[in-house]
């Protein structure tokens, strides 16, 4: 503590700033019968005023919450337990160093981490703090030359890198602005750090946090400063908690059963990252069931291929039979192809009222609709066929015998 801890007062001084230590314990903008200003009721904290009560006064207030150490709003987020650790105080601070110096001894011995570092719940802040953090923890690994043997994850709450909970910020270097998202993002990528964002976490157990991101999934991360849960382990996991957060749903559908909607629901989750889009496309699917359609559904397709996928399908996998394959069965795969969320099962249960049996991408996360095939054959020739407006962003753009979508009858 005699490293960490020092007297504010001098510093404040020297930059001509009052320093009262103490804390808000009401604000009252309006003043009150004795002061027609604005002001907060202050206790001191420390010294020989401690506990004494101030009204101080202001013009334009800045108020920085906290800190609140609340790790009960996240269920089995205890320092020293579930292999978690906080920096929130030197003591946490200094627990977390045993923590992860005994984590660098192991990775020494030839042990692979994975080291999870951010907020907690929805509601969590100190993303600010959490950030110098990893990047310190990613420099201790570089001194101890185990950088190599770690995957490091930063995951947050955040809508964006560099929000920082405030919005984000502006950076000047020199004569350059930049963005802190922008800034944040180039740090990542060039400290190879890997990113959730949108997430509050909800439950910690040993080795796992479970999260619900933006989109209302609800998924599972593993973390080390411990052994890597099983592949068995995760699925376990992934299955218990599936069920908990969908005990609720009403999975009642015309033609659909339970097992149906949640295989029809894995589709959709593959199909699009927006949100928006999902109703759309399980109408797709749903109005192509009625006519007895074929769903040709690449991701269908991808997943009955397993070991063979290797980033690129072509003609020749869409007509390679197998139980998943939509392109060459008449129905719904066997089983579900991922772990929907609840905004795809929803989507399944509510879907758009439309007459569209065709969508292709448009290379942007969203898609083209089309209720005719002409139509369809006319996106996929724009959007698909068209080398400058899939340059860069579609893995139809590597040459080979790479196959159209969905334009087999």
């Amino acid at each position: 503590s005699k490293e960490i801890l020092f007297p504010l007062a001098p510093l404040y001084k020297r930059k001509g700033i009052g320093f009262k230590q103490a804390k808000a314990v009401s604000f009252h903008p309006e003043g009150d019968q004795e002061l027609d200003k604005p002001y907060i009721l202050g206790e001191y904290v420390a010294g020989d005023a401690k506990g004494n009560q101030e009204k101080i006064t202001y013009d334009y207030l800045i108020n920085a919450t906290g800190p609140k150490l609340n790790f009960e709003g996240t269920e089995g987020l205890n320092p020293g337990t579930n292999k978690t650790y906080s920096v929130c105080t030197y003591t946490h601070a200094d627990h977390a160093w045993e923590g992860l110096n005994q984590l660098i001894q192991e990775m020494k011995q030839g042990k692979k981490a994975k080291i999870l570092i951010g907020t907690g719940h929805a509601k969590a802040t100190c993303q600010g703090a959490a950030f110098e953090y990893i990047l310190n923890v990613e420099q201790e690994l570089h001194r101890h030359k185990v950088r190599d043997m770690a995957e490091i994850t930063w995951i947050s709450n955040e809508y964006q890198l560099g929000d920082f909970g405030m919005d984000g910020m502006l950076l000047s270097y020199g004569s350059m602005t930049m963005k802190s998202h922008e800034m944040v993002e180039m740090v990542f990528e060039d400290r190879d750090i890997k990113w959730i964002l949108g997430a509050g976490v909800e439950k910690i157990e040993d080795g796992v946090a479970h999260y619900e991101n933006l989109e209302g999934e609800h998924k599972p991360e593993t973390y080390d400063f411990a052994p890597h849960m099983s592949a068995e382990q995760i699925i376990k996991t992934m299955v218990s908690q599936f069920k908990k957060k969908t005990e609720t749903i009403n999975f009642h559908h015309a033609f659909l059963t339970k097992e149906e909607i949640i295989t029809l629901a894995s589709m959709v989750e593959k199909e699009t990252g927006d949100k928006s889009e999902r109703p759309l496309i399980a109408g797709v699917f749903l109005n192509r069931l009625k006519i007895k359609m074929r769903l040709q559904s690449d991701p269908t397709t991808i997943y009955g291929m397993f070991e063979r996928y290797n980033g690129n399908i072509t003609r020749k996998d869409l007509l390679t039979h197998s139980e998943y394959n939509t392109y060459t069965i008449k129905a719904l795969p066997i089983g579900p192809i991922a772990n929907p969320g609840i905004a795809s099962i929803n989507a399944v249960l509510n879907p758009a009222n439309h007459k569209f049996l065709y969508f292709v991408s448009q290379n942007d996360g969203r898609h083209i609709f089309s209720e005719t095939y002409s139509q369809h054959h006319s996106a996929v020739v724009k959007w698909q066929k068209t080398a400058k407006n899939r340059e860069g962003k579609s893995w139809r753009n590597k040459p080979s015998e790479v196959a159209a979508p969905a334009l087999l009858e």
